[in-house]
């Protein structure tokens, strides 16, 4: 009986999370079709029967084509967590508990992960019911849709038609067949080299992986791919690129109204000696003085990228870090956030890294728009690096490029190369120049133990 006590107190806890987004009915996801498709291959392994089967109940489904997609990305393959369970399911005895146990898997689709950034971190795959952690951003903007796939919410259609775009989505919602080519004459361009061009795109390789738009009781949602899906009890960094956060259109606004009190007073409250004698004699400051003011407050202005947060294993999510600003204290994060990992989980991350940037530069889509407020998320687990598999074993890291909300088309004729200085109408936010810092800051981590660099973070069992 024990087992049966334990799924209704996992049954128990996820229905009193009523806070979250509730799961959408069988017509809006996705991934509903791979949750009924597991039920059955459970329901069928539990009876002892069809062994050799189970696995063609998904691949003859037409409708599980979710399950193709979800494979082409970092640990999304659904046979992998076929393959979890097996041991689990030989134990269970088929008796009453067993429509029990399969009503558990059902609700929670097989270890559902929580969304990969701005609001919830579940961990990874363990016998346990996870905690749900919010990492950065907003709460309510993100819920679990299904194996490997989570729900975003959108409040309009700019970071859509970045994903659809880049992952060569038509108007009619149909995905572009991907031309796989594998050599090219010297010299050789991908098609036209146009901003249309996009069968050649590189950057979808450096995204998670885009599904479709669907709406739920009024709101507009987004169902991406789960960048946690596969890993275990994760070290997860999410970190904003750029020199600059805020939109130009924001400063535009600004540019006819007149200087604000309640600004003057927010940057007194930050820093008494900001403001310049002719903000103190007026008592005033500008929205664009105000923007440009809080950037200064963190690395993003000095060195084009900031860490929002954090999450180390035995440790509270860490995510008061935006005055994390000098380049001695932004090594000292790092070097803690990657330590336990040590030069090989460091060196992964760093090939990865290198590619984001690589493919960043070579996309037709990025070379015609500026790239405001996205982040890098940085993903490993310890399965090499805990003890368990000494000696050379595998360790799992990714990284990918995240958060479209402020992406824009840049005006006709502007051409910016993402490393200049903004300067007001020339649309420079300085991504690339906060990848080339981040990449070379990583390089230089030397890992050595200091318990004063450890002491820095404000950590917390």
């Amino acid at each position: 009986m024990l087992l049966g006590s334990c799924i209704y107190m996992h049954l128990s806890l996820f229905e009193m999370d009523s806070s979250m987004t509730q799961f959408p009915p069988p017509s809006y996801s996705t991934s509903y079709r791979l949750r009924s498709a597991w039920k059955e291959v459970l329901s069928r392994r539990l009876s002892n029967t069809q062994k050799n089967g189970d696995r063609n109940i998904i691949t003859e489904d037409h409708n599980t084509t979710a399950s193709e997609n979800l494979s082409n990305g970092p640990h999304c393959e659904p046979y992998n967590l076929l393959e979890l369970e097996e041991d689990h399911l030989e134990e269970v005895d088929v008796s009453e508990e067993s429509n029990t146990f399969l009503q558990f898997l059902a609700l929670n689709a097989l270890d559902l992960t929580a969304p990969a950034s701005d609001v919830l971190l579940r961990l990874g795959y363990t016998k346990r019911h996870h905690p749900w952690f919010q990492l950065s951003g907003h709460t309510g903007f993100l819920a679990p849709a299904g194996p490997g796939t989570i729900w975003k919410k959108c409040s309009d259609s700019c970071e859509r038609q970045v994903y659809e775009k880049i992952h060569g989505i038509t108007e009619s919602g149909k995905r572009k067949r991907r031309k796989r080519r594998f050599w090219r004459r010297e010299g050789e361009q991908g098609g036209g080299g146009g901003a249309d061009d996009d069968e050649d795109e590189p950057a979808r390789d450096v995204l998670p992986r885009y599904f479709r738009e669907v709406t739920y009781k009024g709101e507009n949602f987004l169902e991406l791919q789960d960048l946690l899906y596969g890993f275990v009890d994760p070290y997860v960094m999410d970190i904003k690129i750029g020199t600059r956060t805020f939109l130009e259109r924001e400063a535009t606004a600004d540019l006819s109204s007149p200087p604000r009190h309640d600004l003057y007073l927010k940057m007194l409250k930050i820093d008494p000696k900001a403001p310049t004698e002719e903000e103190n004699r007026t008592r005033t400051v500008t929205k664009l003085r105000y923007m440009q003011f809080r950037e200064e407050q963190s690395s993003s202005s000095s060195l084009g990228f900031r860490i929002e947060a954090i999450k180390l294993r035995g440790h509270e999510v860490i995510g008061d870090l935006k005055k994390v600003k000098s380049r001695e204290d932004v090594s000292a994060t790092l070097g803690t956030f990657f330590r336990p990992g040590g030069v090989k989980v460091r060196n992964k991350l760093l090939h990865r890294l290198r590619e984001i940037r690589s493919k960043f530069e070579r996309s037709p889509f990025f070379r015609t728009h500026e790239v405001v407020g996205s982040s890098i998320l940085i993903i490993y687990d310890d399965c090499s690096i805990s003890g368990n598999d000494v000696g050379g074993g595998s360790c799992h890291v990714g990284a990918w490029l995240i958060d479209f909300a402020k992406t824009r088309p840049l005006p006709e004729d502007t051409v910016i190369d993402h490393r200049s200085p903004w300067i007001y109408g020339n649309h420079e936010e300085g991504f690339l120049f906060g990848m080339d810092a981040l990449i070379k800051m990583m390089e230089e981590l030397d890992f050595i133990e200091d318990s004063q660099t450890v002491s820095a973070l404000p950590l917390k069992d």
